[in-house]
């Protein structure tokens, strides 16, 4: 990215904050100042976070190649195995979990709700989230799928089938230098829309009845995917949510050797700023439902106490739109993790939302 288009964000951004100054507040920003309409802030928001993830490509059709399909747990679901029309030539495999029970009922006769999981850094991509010798202590794909819901879990690039050729996991480097235009935000947003389409062309999927689940950077791709398409009709993030302030290490959202998310971000803080805070990124989503964990030992996100007044700030948001019960948020002593009794909460959660 050019200094000329630096220059550019850096006159047209009125969310830009100084780094030092947040740091110092006794509080975060205010997500929507006093006296300012939601639709023009959440417009304002909207049109600076574009600037900084980049283009966001056309999604793919949707369109699922099943490669193979199994039931599974005594015909109790079934796991295809699939690949989605990404778009462009970009084929995103993914395993699909249909409850027997919902097959069962026949296409167009009763729709079920339906989930996309979104996996955490995890070199196994979607088999994390969605078997049980992928990360036993997080698999909220598999487990949703046994509550009754369709679910969806595509590979993040970089991920599970998606890893470059000599290259580890999540090693952004090739596709930066295949894409110098592009984020891998934008190109993930764009892979989870075009498994949104699947999911809604499917005869046994209610579309009214969507929601996204995911933990760390699946917890922050869940809102990032919901804040720009309303399909997304609720989301739980466990320990995605990490503002800029008081963040020990903020450059983890600009360049990096390993996994790069927003490359302008680094220029930002170069300069000793940052161009939004993530509290307004999150609320995006407002006020669909949005459930949210944390942990006071998160080795990854340790500042805690940041994580918890940037939520409230979020809540109050809620409150100000009249739905401060579509907002639920819960901190544990726990660490970086979605342990059982949270997962079995946030479940609760969407069944109270995307349920009949």
């Amino acid at each position: 990215m050019t200094d000329q288009n630096a220059h550019h964000r850096q006159e047209v951004n009125p969310l830009r904050l100084s780094l030092a100054e947040l740091n110092t507040r006794s509080s975060p920003p205010q997500i929507l100042p006093e006296g300012q309409v939601w639709d023009d802030r959440r417009g304002l928001i909207e049109r600076t976070w574009r600037e900084f993830i980049g283009t966001l490509d056309e999604p793919g059709s949707g369109q699922i190649t099943i490669g193979q399909k199994a039931a599974e747990e005594g015909q109790l679901f079934e796991r295809w195995t699939v690949q989605i029309d990404g778009g462009a030539n970009r084929p995103v495999p993914a395993q699909v979990l249909v409850p027997t029970s919902v097959l069962a009922t026949g296409p167009g006769t009763t729709r079920a709700p339906a989930v996309i999981a979104c996996h955490p850094t995890h070199p196994d991509g979607k088999a994390s989230v969605t078997t049980e010798t992928g990360e036993r202590r997080r698999p909220y794909g598999l487990e949703l799928a046994r509550r009754g819901y369709v679910v969806i879990a595509p590979d993040c690039l970089t991920a599970g089938e998606r890893i470059y050729p000599g290259h580890g996991a999540y090693h952004t480097a090739p596709f930066y230098r295949e894409h110098p235009d592009r984020t891998i935000v934008a190109r993930t947003i764009c892979d989870h829309q075009s498994a949104l389409n699947a999911l809604c062309a499917l005869p046994f999927v209610d579309p009214e009845r969507i929601g996204a689940i995911g933990h760390s950077l699946g917890g922050y791709n869940a809102y990032f995917l919901a804040g720009l398409d309303q399909r997304v009709r609720a989301v739980v993030s466990s320990c995605g949510f990490a503002p800029f302030r008081h963040d020990p290490r903020p450059g983890r959202w600009g360049q990096r050797d390993w996994y790069t998310h927003l490359p302008a971000v680094t220029e930002e803080l170069d300069r000793g700023m940052v161009p939004f805070e993530f509290a307004q990124i999150a609320a995006l989503m407002a006020p669909r439902p949005f459930f949210n964990y944390f942990g006071q030992t998160d080795a990854i996100f340790p500042h805690w106490q940041a994580i918890g007044e940037a939520l409230q700030s979020i809540r109050q948001l809620y409150e100000a739109l009249g739905h401060e019960d579509r907002f639920e948020m819960l901190m544990g002593g726990g660490p970086h993790d979605f342990p059982a009794p949270i997962r079995e909460l946030s479940y609760q959660f969407l069944d109270h939302w995307l349920g009949d």
